[in-house]
């Protein structure tokens, strides 16, 4: 959507298949909602940082990996938004969920994100980070930035307010998090 700020009830306009089957899934849900059974969607931002079972082809990490191993960061146009999530904060959301009563959480929909940034500007945190990191390991080594056109036209950018009002939820990780997570899990060969 070109709307600024996406909210719960805005109406889905996918554009690939799996964001509509998503889409799709989530009235389904709610028809099994009972007072035995709640049900609760989460719409999580773009997850970031390290895990076990890390994914390398999302927007900060593949940045990261790419800044980390190659010391160059490609950006593919860089105004399309991105909202991100330190996936440790996506963990504490889903405890959060779990541990709510059913009053507060049945039948509803939570967009759950931190930052919406710009991917050209969340490739200059990246730079900025790992840069950081290298000096703090004793190399100075610059990470360049290379520019190509793209015509991926995913762009949005969500509100989370609903999740911080109702549950009183609020990230605890930012980006520079991720980054550094993801840095020292590199350096470990993880």
């Amino acid at each position: 959507s070109k709307s600024k700020n996406i909210k719960e009830n805005h109406p889905l306009k996918p554009l690939t298949d799996y964001n509509k089957y998503k889409g799709l899934c989530e009235p389904v849900l709610f028809k099994y909602a009972d007072k035995n059974f709640t049900t609760v969607v989460a719409r999580p931002a773009t997850l970031c940082g390290y895990s076990p079972r890390c994914r390398l082809d999302i927007t900060v990490n593949i940045l990261t990996n790419h800044a980390y191993h190659n010391k160059e960061i490609k950006i593919f146009g860089g105004d399309q938004k991105r909202p991100n999530l330190h996936i440790n904060d996506m963990c504490r959301a889903y405890l959060k969920l779990i541990q709510s009563s059913s009053k507060k959480v049945q039948k509803e929909v939570f967009n759950i994100g931190y930052r919406n940034l710009k991917i050209k500007q969340i490739a200059k945190i990246v730079k900025k980070t790992v840069e950081k990191f290298f000096k703090e390991q004793g190399k100075n080594q610059l990470i360049s930035l290379t520019y190509t056109p793209s015509n991926d036209k995913r762009s949005y950018h969500i509100n989370s307010d609903k999740i911080k009002r109702k549950l009183n939820f609020r990230p605890k990780y930012n980006i520079e998090d991720a980054v550094l997570d993801l840095c020292n899990a590199f350096k470990k060969k993880k």
